[in-house]
């Protein structure tokens, strides 16, 4: 018995057309000189008929009618393919209008949106009317008042083209912290203008609370303004370099530029600021000696230094307040009373009264309970540290309706900043590290021995007393 399957195929042929152009592929710079061709390309994809023929009309000045060449295939085939053309080279100050029409082989012609109504379009000129920044310096840097001078020389070229604006604008704005206008007069027969000026007070933005590891940046947008469409400018971009070097800061300029700026055309130049670390050693240093030297009073046994321990913590809150009116007179004013330094030093001296109290109570502990003097130091010291390293993580010491930040996550995340956080927290361990590997490195018996020893001693001095 012979079976017959029968299937039906179903219709594969595709439906979607794109079509990407007609672009300039050549030349890449504009606007175009007169002695160049361009060569215009366009990209068709068909899998439904397929292209038949491409077609590019172009005219100098929107003159009728236009002219006309066949694109040929360079690229690919007929159902998916690449078709170019050129435009022949045409007058100083002459605008080109180009469209294409494209007959698909089934015989119906279309276009991808540009027409003779709706052309693109080009510009030919001897010499691009041009602006740039050929010198660029930071002059001055307040890091008090966080603002900078920088002093700035400008280029512009603008060739002859007929009709031309009196005067041209420069205009420089720091994202939305300063706007400042330098007015250039134009003068027949004059091409090429060169003109050096300083601009004062422009702000650093940042967070100056990261003192003294704060980071901040300038932004400035150079916009060249004019009030005709013969004048049109394109800027250029160029390396920069820094005309001084600040010992307290260093910055890298960036340039970029807008081309497709209009009626202005724009250059870009961000700078980012760090401070040296060279420049708030005194101030990093300092802090790291104090979370050091409280950090290794736990190696001052409770029992018999107590005097001397409450000494040094004394001293360590006299260090506090006087150093914090200290950096109060270097911390950017923005930040007053609210930056890195001044919160870890204020807590600093909260964290010498939480050693203050652990060192009485673990005093007092050892003369009740006689018999593990080391042991009871050792632990009520651990547990001070403890509650301190969980104030540092835990703990809100800024709040504001914004953001609530702890001891830790006020100090930035920069590499400095991170050391200093890791030496902090290590020297708060120091001591009790050191303390508690001597009490492990003991043999049992000895510890024992001398644990009766040190009892017998206490015993006496009491009956002494």
């Amino acid at each position: 018995m012979m079976m017959v399957m029968m299937f039906t195929i179903p219709d594969v042929s595709a439906t979607t057309r794109t079509v990407n152009g007609p672009n300039i592929v050549s030349p890449k710079r504009f606007p175009v000189s007169p002695w160049e061709n361009v060569t215009i390309m366009i990209n068709i994809t068909d899998y439904d008929s397929g292209t038949e023929s491409v077609t590019l009309f172009y005219s100098a000045n929107l003159s009728r009618p236009y002219n006309s060449t066949p694109m040929k295939l360079v690229a690919g085939d007929y159902m998916n393919g690449s078709f170019t053309a050129q435009i022949p080279r045409q007058p100083n100050g002459t605008w080109v209008y180009y469209y294409t029409e494209i007959v698909d082989r089934s015989g119906k012609p279309y276009t991808n949106g540009y027409d003779e109504k709706n052309p693109r379009r080009y510009e030919v000129i001897v010499f691009p009317s041009s602006f740039e920044i050929v010198y660029f310096g930071i002059e001055n840097v307040d890091p008090r008042e966080l603002t900078a001078d920088i002093k700035v020389t400008f280029n512009i070229y603008r060739p002859l083209l007929g009709e031309e604006p009196a005067s041209v604008t420069v205009q420089v704005n720091n994202e939305y912290w300063d706007w400042k206008t330098v007015e250039i007069t134009l003068s027949p027969g004059k091409y090429l203008y060169s003109l050096q000026t300083d601009l004062k007070g422009f702000h650093l933005i940042g967070d100056a609370s990261s003192y003294p590891f704060d980071r901040y940046y300038l932004d400035l947008n150079f916009t060249l303004l004019f009030n005709t469409e013969r004048a049109r400018f394109y800027p250029e971009s160029i390396p920069l370099s820094p005309s001084s070097s600040h010992y307290i800061w260093e910055y890298v300029p960036k340039n970029f530029t807008d081309t497709g700026a209009q009626p202005g055309s724009r250059i870009r130049v961000h700078i980012d600021f760090s401070r040296r670390p060279e420049n708030a050693r005194y101030v990093i240093a300092a802090l790291i000696a104090g979370f050091f030297i409280l950090g290794a009073t736990p190696m001052l046994e409770s029992r018999r230094q107590l005097s001397v321990r409450v000494t040094i913590y004394l001293a360590l809150f006299v260090f506090v307040l006087g150093f914090i009116s200290t950096v109060n007179t270097l911390v950017p004013k923005q930040a007053s009373g609210v930056s890195v330094a001044e919160t870890a030093l204020s807590w600093l001296g909260t964290y010498v009264a939480i050693f203050v109290v652990a060192s009485v109570f673990a005093n007092l502990l050892i003369r009740l309970y006689p018999s593990h003097p080391r042991a009871v130091s050792f632990t009520v010291d651990m547990l001070a540290t403890l509650f301190i390293l969980y104030l540092i993580f835990n703990f809100i010491v800024v709040k504001t309706p914004d953001f609530e930040k702890t001891l830790s996550s006020h100090i930035p995340s920069s590499p400095l900043a991170f050391q200093f956080k890791l030496l902090m927290i290590g020297g708060l361990l120091y001591g009790l590290i050191i303390r508690g590997a001597s009490l492990v490195r003991q043999e049992p018996s000895d510890l024992g021995a001398r644990l009766a020893t040190d009892n017998k001693a206490d015993w006496r001095d009491r009956r002494s007393s």
